[in-house]
């Protein structure tokens, strides 16, 4: 399995109503992991990419990782919230390409009837079920939900990811650890998972330093923060404060291979 990290932080780095906190500080003035664009991943699948979340700094990640919008054959999506959504116009400009997006059915109402309800000519909805798995290509793809979105937006999705044995789960976004959570990141070579906040509290989000001791009682292969907001410390000091782990802070571009 072939995965690219295409942004890091769901507001980015440096965040444009701030650049004077450290870490945005740390972004305009030595560049470097510090400056991040917002969360989504892609991986390559047989011939070619599928993408899970289209942020709105889509356009500029894939002509830096120079992957043709052609290449994404499908889209899978987390969650309503529009730091995961907006780049979906990307698949709204040029020759009509008939994308299938790939979420809950609710998740895929909200988008295409509020969002972008001029997307039905560019693409169609593909409604998943929870916990049931479909095979794309050489990938298959598990979705879960995990408690982070107000209900009226739909749920809140991670994904598990297989290939070969191999199992990539993508969680950016929860906002706390459930039974049922537990036993999807459980067994995973790779999981890459929300780390928007070092140890404040916020309703949205567990602070990685509330999730260290939860998630080092599974079994679990490597583990890469993700979606870090301006307010945390920078790459290098998370570096440092995750090493004695074994655990990774992702940055753009990041590719994992397994």
């Amino acid at each position: 399995m072939e995965v690219t990290i295409l942004g890091t932080s769901a507001g980015g780095i440096p965040q444009t109503d701030c650049m004077k906190c450290r870490t945005c500080k740390s972004a305009v003035e030595n560049g470097g992991k510090d400056v991040r664009t917002r969360q989504s991943i892609i991986i390559r699948n047989g011939n070619g990419y599928s993408l899970i979340d289209a942020d709105p700094d889509l356009r500029f990640q894939l002509l830096r990782e120079k992957i043709n919008l052609r290449e994404i054959k499908e889209v899978f999506l987390t969650h309503a919230h529009g730091d995961h959504i907006f780049g979906l116009y990307e698949f709204c400009v040029g020759d009509i390409r008939n994308v299938p997006i790939f979420s809950n059915r609710q998740i895929l109402e909200n988008v295409f009837g509020k969002s972008f309800y001029f997307l039905a000519e560019f693409g169609w909805m593909v409604p998943m079920e929870l916990t049931k798995e479909i095979k794309i290509r050489n990938l298959s793809f598990l979705p879960f939900e995990v408690p982070h979105t107000p209900r009226e937006l739909g749920p809140t999705l991670g994904f598990r990811i297989s290939e070969n044995g191999k199992v990539l789960t993508y969680v950016p976004d929860i906002a706390l650890f459930t039974p049922e959570v537990l036993k999807k990141l459980d067994n995973s070579d790779v999981l890459i998972f929300d780390g928007v906040f070092y140890d404040r509290l916020n309703g949205g989000h567990i602070p990685i330093a509330g999730s260290i001791p939860i998630l080092q009682k599974l079994n679990l292969g490597e583990v890469i923060f993700t979606q870090m907001n301006h307010t945390e410390p920078t790459h290098e000091e998370l570096e440092k404060r995750l090493k004695p782990y074994g655990y990774k802070v992702a940055y753009d571009g990041m590719k994992i291979k397994f």
